[in-house]
Order: structure tokens, then C-alpha cells, then sequence
């Protein structure tokens, strides 16, 4: 037993307040006895070494021996007394400030009264409200967060976590915001290192997932309503968003969660408005100037792994002028913060250009950055360490939003996809095989004859994975579209460099075929040009049948189809497709043929009248 505990502590007392606790420490003292220590300790200014020494009478009054059995349905009047004792005694016990040691001792006693109390809470008379008893416990456990062992016996207490969540969510609907955030405040403090912690603060919540992240976000926002933030406030944001992304070791059963970085906590917390309430208590820390610490690095760092999650630039196309102006105004006083830059920067730089492939995330961005015109326009801004970082996003949006204006006024073009065919006009001039969605025809016979002979009935079920046909996943028709215009806006804009690759190519390898890749998974984009089969990219992509398939009609077409790899980032990781760049005879390939790498560039650097005449002819191929 530690020294605080035994009744020997109370001669350190004074006389007086020795015979009150001593008559107390009496196992059958009057509850009245019990009573007036608590009393005594609220009212009187005792100090702490004297107020330690009351803890011997409340230890006594928490003897697990004294338990009524939980088999019994009859509480006898003796027991009602020992339970009463025991309210009194928790009361008291989570006052006071305990010493180093002693938790170990007092927390199995606590427990075990709580759930005991818990069982009788109907019986008592004129009790509190339940979630504020639930509270007082929960602040007595936060206490020892710095004690090892304790904190890992309170920490692995079976059921402690529903019964924290529990407290948590009465508290909420009872409006208490103070002992709302106190237990919000602990809950990501003890954290959940397994799912099954995990799932016991989902019991506790309600039962579902949604149930503890609606939780979650109202104490978010019960965060942001504060009009200053203390150090312990940003402490208690940091934990928060720890505890969020910690949360993703949580997958449940959802199919689809292989493919994202968030967990199903994650993705109720954001569809219950849980991105509002992160911006809300980001913004709430920058208004109080608390660009320091903890609070605002957590903040973001949980912000960025939602931008860069399957449906990201879904949520940053919700709140892009938000987002863009906490960026802006938060580097603007955060300064030289280097953890706060980093988590900016990689926003800045990383996950917002990689959205910028959708549609949507495009025509937002057009919005939103007039939106915040006026506070990258102040000096603090253009002098702070994101802005460089800042004028280069500014120049990829911009182009991008190009893209998007042109599209507006370009009629959409196709080929017919029948190899004998090729005829180039506009989309409406088309119609689409019904099967794979992924070719077009001029008419029936150019359809029937591409089915019989040119490989369409053997391939035509496997154009699912590599084709940007409308069964891709998380991409809508205009994005596909918008895609398509990108890919072919920066085809245009480099036929020389792609073309002056491919001879290149060609001389080096004259037997294979080109795939020219366009990598929006890099910033700033690229442009390369492989081998289709034998380069280490081509070799990969050749294990797929579709894949091959495609490279077959590229060899079949004696040079007009062109094969064209798009990649962008989504899901934390890097997709592919294949989009083909038909041509309406072989004069393209013909030319280049032709060429040697002699033929490329005179000596000046300028291009050669043969590799000119090459270029102008490649200007009259379509993307497909």
C-alpha cells in the first residue's frame, strides 16, 4: 500500500481536522462522517500536504471486500450505505491531487465503486446527473497520464473506453460543454492503439461509426466557438487530429477501403461536417495567433491526408476558396514556422496540382482564386516562405483553367475506331460500342467489320481497366472529358519535343512501337516517350491482356493509332490508362519514318524544314 493511503498519514494533521477524518475512516461510520470530509475539503483552503492526508478515509470507504454482489437484486440498507459512502468518497478521491504511486492502489477501487454505482444509480436519492459523475471520473484518470503504470492500468481497464464515450455523449446532449470537452479532451489523450479499443468507443457513442464521429465533430466545433485559444486548447486540437489519423488502422469490413488512406471513422467524421469544423478551429487558431505549437500542425497534416484521399479533390472542391484562404492568411502570420510550412508546402505544392485533373477541382479553382485576390496581394504574404511555392501553383491552375475555357468552344472530335476506316468528325457523328464503352464507330458496317476482322470481338470485355471509358472509378463523364483536353492541350504544345523523342526511339529500336506517356502525377507534369513492349514501363503494362491488345492495333493500324499513357494520382497511389491518338492516314508515322536524328535540328537548334513539315501534320491527329 503506499504511505498517502495508510491511515497513519492523518497524523500530519491538525488536532481538529485529525478527529474528523479519523471518526471517518471508521468502515461503519455514518454517511453524514463522509459527508462532512467532503465538505471540509471544498470549503476550507487546506493545503495540498493536508488535503493528501484526507485520502486515507476515502480509501477505506472504497474497499472492494464491501461490494454488494452483482447477483443480488435486493440492496440491503447497509449496502445502500456503502454505495453512498463510495459516491462521496469518488467525489472526493477525483479532487485532489494524487501522489506518484498511489494511483495504482486507488483506480481498481474507483472502477470497480463506479460500476457498482452505475448498476444503483436509480436507487439513489437526489442523485446527480449520471454523465457528471461519469465526468469526475474521467478527469481523476486524466490526471495520471504522466504516472506509467497507472495510466496502463487505466489504459487497458476493460469497458473503460465505452463508458468514457458513453459519459461523452450524454454530456453533448445535455448541453454540458465543460464536461463535454473535458471527456472529449481525454478520449483522443487515451487514445485507441487497437481497433478493439476503437470499437469500445463506438459501443459507448451509440453502436455505429457515425455515432462517434458525429461526436467528433460537434466537439470540433465546440473547439472553434472559443474566441481564444489557451496552450491547452491547441494541445487538445493536436490531439484530436492525431487521433483521427491514428484511427485508420480501424477498416471494418468496407470493400473499398484498400483503396484509401481513410479509415471509416475518417470518412463518417467528414460527411458529418467534419471538414467544416477542422477549417472552423484551424481559422479559430489563426485568428488568436497561435501559429505555434502543436494545434495548428495536426490540423493540417490531418487536412492534407484528407486532399490526397480517393474522393479528395471531391472534398477540396467543396472548400477550395476556404481551404486556399486559411492557406494564405495562416503562412501570412505563421511566418518562418517550419512545421507549419512543411504540412502548407505539401498542400501547396502537392495535393492540390494533383487534383487539378478534375473537372470540377479546375472550375473551382477559377472561383477561388479571386476569391483570395486581396490577401496574396499583401506584403507579409508575398514575403512568407509558401508564397514561391505559392506563384507556382498559381501558374499550374492558371493553364489548367485554360484548358477548361477552350473547351468550351471546341466541338468534342472522334475517330471511327475501325482501323480500315479512320474517318475524323465531330462526336455526334459517332456511336459508342454498347459492350465496352470504349469505341466509337462512323456506322454499323465499320463496327461489324472491326468485330470480325480487326480484333474487337476477342478484346472487347476486356477494355474495363486502362480505357477512360465511363466505368472508371471516381471519374465522371467531364472529367474524362477534361482530361482528354488536357492530355491533348499539352500534346499540341509539344509535338516537338514528342516527336523529335520518338525518332529518336525509332532509330534506336525501328521495330517498336511508341507509347508516349503524359505524367500528371508529377509536378510539374511530364512528358517522356518508351518503347511500348520493351521498355521496363512497357514490359510492366504488357502482363495485362487489354494492354497488349492495344499495342497489337497500334501495330495493326500501320501508324494511325498512337498509343498515349495517361497518370494521375488518386488514392495515394499512381493511375494509368491508355488514350489512343488516331490519325486520319499514316502520314504522321510515314514522315517521321523518314526521319533520321540528323533530320531533327540544324546546328542553330532551330528545327529542321523536314521535321517542320512532320509537325505540321501531326497538328491534324485527335485524341479518341
Amino acid at each position: 500500500m503506499h504511505p498517502a493511503l495508510h491511515i497513519d498519514a492523518i497524523k500530519t494533521l491538525p488536532p481538529s481536522f485529525r478527529r474528523l477524518v479519523a471518526a471517518a475512516c471508521n468502515k461503519n461510520c455514518s454517511v453524514d462522517d463522509v459527508n462532512r470530509l467532503r465538505v471540509c475539503l471544498a470549503t476550507q483552503n487546506l493545503p495540498r500536504r493536508h488535503q493528501i492526508a484526507f485520502l486515507p478515509a476515502f480509501f477505506v470507504h472504497l474497499d472492494l471486500e464491501r461490494l454488494p454482489s452483482p447477483e443480488t437484486n435486493e440492496i440491503s440498507g447497509s449496502s445502500m450505505d456503502d454505495i453512498l459512502r463510495a459516491v462521496l468518497s469518488i467525489n472526493s478521491v477525483t479532487h485532489l491531487e494524487i501522489p506518484s504511486g498511489a494511483g495504482v492502489f486507488l483506480w481498481p477501487r474507483v472502477w470497480a465503486w463506479n460500476q457498482c454505482i452505475g448498476t444503483n444509480w436509480d436507487r439513489l436519492d437526489n442523485p446527480p446527473e449520471r454523465f457528471r459523475f461519469g465526468a469526475t471520473i474521467v478527469r481523476f484518470a486524466t490526471q495520471f497520464n504522466l504516472d506509467d503504470n497507472t495510466w496502463h492500468l487505466i489504459s487497458e481497464t476493460p469497458g473503460f473506453r465505452a463508458f468514457v464515450a458513453e459519459t461523452w455523449k450524454h454530456a453533448h446532449e445535455a448541453g454540458s460543454v465543460k464536461d463535454f470537452e473535458d471527456v472529449g479532451a481525454f478520449i483522443p489523450e487515451i487514445g485507441a492503439k487497437d481497433p478493439a479499443h476503437l470499437s469500445e468507443f463506438i459501443d459507448g457513442a451509440g453502436g455505429t461509426v457515425d455515432d462517434l464521429a458525429s461526436l467528433l465533430v460537434a466537439y470540433t466545433n465546440s473547439l472553434a466557438n472559443h474566441t481564444s485559444a489557451s496552450e491547452r486548447m491547441t494541445h487538445d486540437t493536436a490531439r484530436l487530429f492525431n487521433f483521427l489519423s491514428a484511427a485508420d488502422n480501424y477498416r471494418g469490413n468496407d470493400a473499398d477501403l484498400h483503396a484509401t488512406p481513410l479509415s471509416l471513422l475518417c470518412q463518417a467524421f467528414l460527411r458529418d461536417g467534419g471538414l467544416d469544423a477542422l477549417l472552423s478551429v484551424l481559422e479559430m487558431l489563426v485568428q488568436c495567433k497561435v501559429t505555434y505549437g502543436p494545434g495548428l500542425t495536426f490540423g493540417t497534416s490531418f487536412l492534407t491526408r484528407v486532399l490526397v484521399s480517393v474522393a479528395g479533390h471531391v472534398w477540396l472542391e467543396a472548400k477550395l476558396p476556404r481551404i486556399l484562404q486559411f492557406l494564405v492568411t495562416s503562412a501570412t502570420q505563421a511566418g518562418s514556422s517550419d512545421s507549419f510550412y512543411q504540412q502548407a508546402q505539401w498542400i501547396v505544392t502537392w495535393a492540390i496540382p494533383m487534383a487539378l485533373v478534375y473537372w470540377g477541382t479546375v472550375a473551382e479553382m477559377q472561383f477561388a482564386l479571386k476569391q483570395v485576390e486581396s490577401a496574396v496581394s499583401v506584403e507579409a504574404f508575398q514575403s512568407c516562405l509558401l508564397f514561391k511555392d505559392w506563384e507556382a501553383l498559381v501558374e499550374i491552375a492558371e493553364k489548367r483553367i485554360a484548358v477548361l475555357a477552350d473547351q468550351d468552344f471546341e466541338e468534342p472530335r472522334k475517330c471511327c475506331d475501325n482501323l480500315a476506316c479512320n474517318l475524323i468528325s465531330s462526336k455526334e457523328s459517332f456511336k459508342r460500342c454498347a459492350r465496352c464503352k470504349a469505341f466509337y464507330y462512323c456506322s454499323a458496317s465499320c463496327q461489324k467489320n472491326d468485330w470480325q476482322a480487326g480484333g474487337h470481338r476477342a478484346a472487347c470485355r476486356s477494355y474495363k481497366s486502362m480505357t477512360l471509358n465511363e466505368d472508371r472509378s471516381h471519374l465522371t463523364v467531364r472529367d474524362r472529358d477534361y482530361l482528354r483536353a488536357l492530355m491533348h492541350r499539352d500534346y499540341t504544345s509539344n509535338t516537338e519535343t514528342i516527336y523529335a523523342d520518338q525518332v529518336k526511339l525509332m532509330a534506336a529500336k525501328p521495330t517498336s512501337q511508341a507509347l508516349t506517356v503524359f505524367d500528371y502525377s508529377l509536378v510539374p507534369m511530364q512528358i517522356t516517350v518508351h518503347s511500348a513492349t520493351d521498355s521496363p514501363l512497357g514490359s510492366e503494362l504488357m502482363r495485362g491482356s487489354e494492354y497488349s491488345d492495344l499495342v497489337a492495333r497500334a501495330v495493326t493500324s500501320g501508324g494511325t493509332l498512337q498509343l498515349h499513357l495517361v497518370k494521375i494520382f488518386q488514392a495515394m497511389q499512381v493511375r494509368q490508362w491508355v488514350a489512343l491518338l488516331r490519325c486520319a492516314d499514316s502520314s504522321l508515322y510515314d514522315g517521321l519514318k523518314s526521319l533520321t536524328v540528323a533530320d531533327l535540328y540544324e546546328k542553330d537548334g532551330d528545327i529542321t524544314e523536314r521535321f517542320a513539315l512532320v509537325l505540321d501534320e501531326a497538328l491534324k491527329t485527335v485524341h479518341s
